[in-house]
């Protein structure tokens, strides 16, 4: 059965291109991509997933990532999180129980993403 990764972004583009890229780094993985926090939420809860990555902002009235991270670690304390995100939220992240911390506007953007997959999901 193969390894199962969560993305949630409110972005179409970046959520789709980022799946994308996600699916090309190990064979034989599964990609689920969710369009905002609720629904991540949701899915971790009724599923078994080996990584699981979010977005921070998500839209006005949403869940945003800092949320998400905290709801989730209410009912699963294991599985990876970690917030890829274009702000400055590292920190907070990683007090609210990240795993970690990928800053999508850096340079070693792709990089980092694929190590957390090779991590996680091979």
């Amino acid at each position: 059965m193969a390894k199962k990764g969560i993305f949630a972004d409110d972005d179409d583009l970046v959520r789709r291109s980022l799946a994308g890229y996600m699916k090309m780094c190990v064979d034989g993985i599964e990609i689920e991509d969710v369009p905002d926090g609720e629904s991540l939420v949701k899915k971790v809860r009724e599923g078994a997933y080996s990584l699981v990555l979010t977005d921070n902002d998500m839209g006005p009235g949403k869940m945003n990532g800092i949320d998400v991270i905290m709801e989730i670690r209410t009912f699963n304390p294991q599985v990876p999180i970690y917030m890829l995100s274009s702000g400055s939220k590292g920190v907070e992240a990683l007090q609210a129980g990240a795993t970690g911390y990928i800053n999508k506007s850096g340079e070693t953007v792709l990089q980092e993403l694929e190590q957390a997959i090779q991590k996680h999901l091979s």
